[in-house]
């Protein structure tokens, strides 16, 4: 056996520490980033003022005010926030923000997926790992994240998805990496679309959305969404982590679930599921939690008329949020009994529905027949009436079948060819609202 030589040694670590340092580099200087990602983090780590942050992903970064906050609570308050950000990156820049501030309370901010995803979305890590200080912080995010999904190779090499692309790419990257201010005066609200970065962590969105329209077109039913019902030993582990992380800095932890679209919540049953499990273990283990999709009307509004998609409100809407957060947390800070402003329990709201969110119709065909399905997302004591419609291209109309319980219509096969037929639903009982409905074009 030919004997090693003592070289060897000194000559791989030498390899070794040169390709960590060229990833280093890569990951750092020569990929794109996101400006308001960037900014948020660059802001809070170069200040030391913060008592109240609020933590989590867009349903934070993009619906929570911290002016308006900050207006009616007194106290300073950041977002912490970045889009997709799981349980995984809320520690990680959880732990930065006490490098320097030492805020009184840390709010996390959680939400459906939070827990339904436990595999941390590539955007959140390109988005946060490029400004973790210090290499054993940055070492056990990206373990962390590894050991839900393996991907040490696609995790490790940033660049390989988000390496720049162009002269401006590389430039933009650099004036944010060493002159961040300066590119923020240059380029006042970091303005993508209709996005605005109004710091202190708060993107806001000035847009509006046809939500029936967008219903009609994800076709929700029931059966679209598969997810975990109950908290994984994953995410618990994670939920006592961030317990632990506050108290090791004189931080008062408390969650807030964020609120969704009503459609959603009646859409998919595991949604309700996972939000009892979790208020059962945060009970358990002494964290305060509340979530605001139970708030009643004196706290807030029903935000449906403001939603962009499924969890994320409009810029109007995050104003509405924001100050029903803000008397919320004024109350419940100062020792209030605050339980008032919350229905007691899923079932509780979900009686309060009385409306229908959106109906869905299938096709199916037997023999010469079409025959035509709908169903609809409503209140669990909400009895639906189907009206069927033939709309020709000339905007002509006729009526197949009026209101009915009755939800199948069958009608002729050739008589659909080129036509659109819509399916109408209105409660029995009346309530609120107009009839919704949806559509089907057949060629």
């Amino acid at each position: 056996m030919i004997p090693q030589k003592k070289e060897s040694w000194p000559r791989f670590l030498v390899f070794i520490a040169l390709l960590c340092a060229a990833v280093f580099l890569a990951n750092t200087f020569f990929i794109r980033l996101d400006a308001a990602s960037y900014m948020t983090l660059h802001e809070m780590k170069t200040r030391s003022d913060i008592e109240l942050a609020l933590v989590g992903s867009s349903v934070v970064r993009n619906q929570f005010n911290p002016e308006i906050i900050s207006g009616i609570t007194g106290k300073k308050t950041f977002n912490v926030a970045l889009p997709c950000l799981g349980m995984q990156g809320s520690l990680a820049a959880i732990s930065m923000m006490y490098d320097t501030n030492s805020p009184e309370w840390t709010v996390l901010v959680v939400e459906h997926d939070t827990f339904c995803i436990p595999v941390e979305l590539p955007d959140a890590q390109e988005r946060l790992m490029p400004q973790l200080t210090g290499p054993l912080r940055r070492l056990r995010y990206y373990l962390d994240l590894c050991s839900q999904d393996g991907e040490y190779f696609n995790r490790l090499f940033l660049f390989k998805r988000l390496h720049v692309e162009s002269l401006n790419d590389l430039k933009k990257t650099l004036s944010l990496r060493f002159d961040p201010d300066g590119y923020l005066e240059r380029h006042p609200g970091l303005v993508s679309g209709t996005d605005v970065y109004q710091g202190h962590g708060f993107v806001r969105m000035e847009l509006q959305e046809d939500i029936p329209a967008f219903l009609r077109s994800q076709h929700l039913t029931p059966d679209s969404f598969q997810g975990y019902g109950q908290l994984t030993a994953y995410s618990k582990q994670k939920l006592l982590e961030y317990k632990a992380l506050c108290e090791r800095n004189g931080s008062r932890p408390l969650v807030i679930f964020s609120p969704n679209l009503t459609a959603r919540t009646l859409a998919e049953p595991n949604f309700v599921s996972m939000k009892k499990s979790v208020a059962a273990f945060l009970d358990a283990q002494g964290i305060p939690f509340f979530d605001f999709s139970l708030a009643r009307p004196e706290l807030m509004e029903n935000l449906d008329p403001y939603y962009l998609d499924y969890f994320h409100v409009n810029a109007e809407g995050a104003d509405v949020l924001s100050a029903a957060f803000a008397r919320f947390f004024s109350l419940y800070a100062n020792g209030e009994d605050v339980s008032g402003l919350f229905y007691p329990s899923q079932e509780a709201y979900l009686e309060t529905i009385d409306f229908i969110t959106n109906v869905y119709a299938d096709l199916s065909y037997e023999g010469d027949d079409a025959l035509v399905t709908a169903g609809c997302n409503r209140g669990p004591d909400v009895t639906p009436l189907y009206r069927f419609v033939l709309e020709r291209p000339d905007g002509s109309e006729t009526v197949l079948r009026d209101y009915s319980a009755e939800s199948t219509c069958r009608i002729p096969r050739g008589a659909l060819s080129g036509n659109t037929l819509r399916v109408f639903a209105r409660p029995a009982e009346g309530g609120a609202g107009s009839p919704v409905y949806d559509e089907l074009t057949v060629w």
